[in-house]
C-alpha cells in the first residue's frame, strides 16, 4: 500500500537480552509527501536506516543483546505494513565486558522546540566499561549515543518520499518533528512496562 503524504508510521524495534527479557524501543516519522513504494521496500529501507541508529553505539551494548525484528505500522491507516528482520548493519551489541542490570542504560533525549514535547530513548544494557569511577558514561559513549541521535534528526529515504523522526501525540493527534537530540552524562534506569509496549 501506497504511503501517503503526511502519513504517520510507528517504528518498532524489537531485541531480546539473554533468553528471557524483551526491549523494545518505538520510533514515530511522518511521511514529507505520497510514495507509491511497496510495503516490503518501504519496510526494508527503514530497517536498513535503524540498523546504522544502532550501529553507532553497538561496541558499548551488551553482546547479549540480540536484535530480532522491525515492525512498521501505519497509524494513520490503522495497518501493519510488515515486520522484517534486522540487517546485517546491525547484528547486535558487541560489548564483552560485564554487563549492568538490565534497566541501565544511556538517555537521548530528542527535542522538538515546542515545551515539554520531546522523545526519550534509552539504549542498553550497557557494560561496566562504559560507566566511568565519577558514575558518568565515558565521553567516548556519549559521543556513540550523540552520532546515533543525529541520525534521528535527518529523514528516511524512501523514493519521493521522506521519513522524519518526531513526538507523536496520540492524543491531539500532533506531530512534532525532532529538531536537536542531548546525550545525557548521568546513566538512565529503563522503565518496566507492560507487554508489548516500549521500554
Amino acid at each position: 500500500m501506497p504511503v501517503s503524504n503526511n502519513e504517520i508510521l510507528e517504528i518498532t524495534c524489537k531485541l531480546t537480552f539473554g533468553s528471557v527479557s524483551a526491549i523494545r524501543n518505538v520510533y514515530h516519522v511522518r511521511s514529507s509527501a505520497a510514495d507509491s513504494s511497496t510495503n516490503a521496500y518501504i519496510c526494508e529501507r527503514i530497517a536498513e536506516y535503524m540498523a546504522d541508529v544502532y550501529a553507532e553505539m553497538q561496541s558499548y551494548l551488551s553482546n547479549n543483546l540480540t536484535p530480532e525484528t522491525i515492525q512498521v505500522v501505519s497509524i494513520t491507516n490503522d495497518e501493519v505494513l510488515g515486520e522484517v528482520p534486522w540487517p546485517v548493519g546491525f547484528t547486535g551489541g558487541t560489548g564483552t565486558a560485564n554487563s549492568y542490570a538490565l534497566g541501565v542504560a544511556a538517555v537521548l533525549r530528542l527535542l522538538t522546540g515546542y515545551r515539554g514535547v520531546q522523545g526519550r530513548k534509552f539504549y542498553g544494557p550497557l557494560t561496566e566499561t562504559t560507566i566511568g569511577d565519577d558514575a558518568l558514561l565515558i565521553p567516548a559513549v556519549m559521543t556513540a549515543v550523540l552520532a546515533a541521535g543525529s541520525l534521528l534528526l535527518h529523514p528516511i529515504e524512501i523514493v519521493t518520499a521522506e521519513l522524519y523522526f518526531g513526538a507523536w501525540d496520540r492524543v491531539r493527534l500532533i506531530f512534532r518533528m525532532f529538531v536537536e537530540a542531548v546525550v545525557s552524562a548521568v546513566p538512565g534506569y529503563q522503565r518496566r512496562r507492560k507487554q508489548g509496549r516500549g521500554i
